[in-house]
């Protein structure tokens, strides 16, 4: 018998796929970002989908009669409801993407770590959607998850089908303002992480999403500055999904179209800055 035949075995197995380049970046990455700030962050931003909660349970049980009506307090669960939660949860996820986000990029290239992740088969847009992922991922926490819980225990509680009649699109509006808050905001904080150090992008994030909006307040008058807050056109949006009406003057389709610029801006500074070869002094 040949001495190769005696030495090895054949492997009868069957080849498999690796998993994708992104989804290993964005696994690895919410790990690390899953520590004891991030899980306090969350059990705070819990507290209000915890009240949600006990809404719909006391509502069900009172029926369409609110005993809070002649108070003028709003407890009815409808589209205001989920858009009122969405906003009430605006403060947690702005700071959800701040720690989220802020160093994922600046920190590999304070390190010079982008050769090694370009030296694997990873490109640039496995990259850039891992790092995104990470962010969409504890964005979805706070914003995305609560709220479709919350409508699948309304749906729950529910003694007929008139709600899931009258509120079929609901969980449609939830993912889209989840899409559009973190493609825009993700991509912002991804852009500057990319640009400056993790502490300075955390302060130019803060600056361009307040400022504007207290120009916006400022001004009240003239209707036009809100399409440069992205505070005020992300809360334009919102409503426009939720068929609500529109808190601002300002058109919604061009707040949109706005918002479309400025992604594709954070993609043109992802693309300068994240190279696979590069050295930072």
């Amino acid at each position: 018998m040949p001495i190769y035949n005696q030495t090895y075995s054949s492997w009868d197995g069957q080849l498999m796929a690796n998993p994708k380049p992104w989804w290993l970046i964005a696994k690895t990455g919410i790990g690390k970002v899953f520590q004891k700030w991030m899980i306090i962050l969350l059990v705070f931003s819990s507290f209000q989908f915890v009240f949600r909660l006990f809404q719909i349970v006391a509502m069900s049980y009172v029926g369409e009669k609110n005993p809070f009506q002649n108070m003028n307090i709003d407890l009815d669960i409808n589209n205001h409801f989920f858009n009122s939660f969405l906003s009430g949860q605006g403060f947690f996820l702005l700071l959800v993407i701040l720690f989220a986000g802020a160093d994922l990029i600046s920190r590999d290239r304070s390190l010079n770590a982008l050769p090694l992740y370009f030296s694997r088969p990873v490109g640039f847009h496995d990259y850039v959607l891992g790092k995104w992922l990470i962010v969409a991922f504890f964005s979805a926490l706070v914003t995305l998850v609560p709220a479709l819980i919350l409508f699948t225990v309304q749906l729950a509680f529910s003694q007929n089908s008139i709600f899931l009649q009258s509120y079929y699109w609901i969980p449609l509006a939830l993912l889209g303002d989840w899409i559009l808050q973190t493609l825009v905001m993700g991509g912002l904080i991804l852009a500057l992480s990319a640009l400056v150090k993790g502490a300075r992008s955390v302060l130019v994030f803060i600056f361009l999403i307040y400022f504007p909006e207290m120009i916006r307040v400022i001004f009240s008058r003239i209707p036009e500055l809100g399409l440069f807050s992205i505070k005020a056109g992300l809360k334009q949006a919102e409503a426009f999904f939720f068929q609500e009406e529109l808190p601002y003057e300002f058109s919604v389709w061009i707040a949109l179209l706005l918002f479309l610029i400025l992604a594709a801006i954070s993609y043109a500074i992802l693309r300068w800055r994240v190279k696979p070869v590069e050295i930072v002094k």
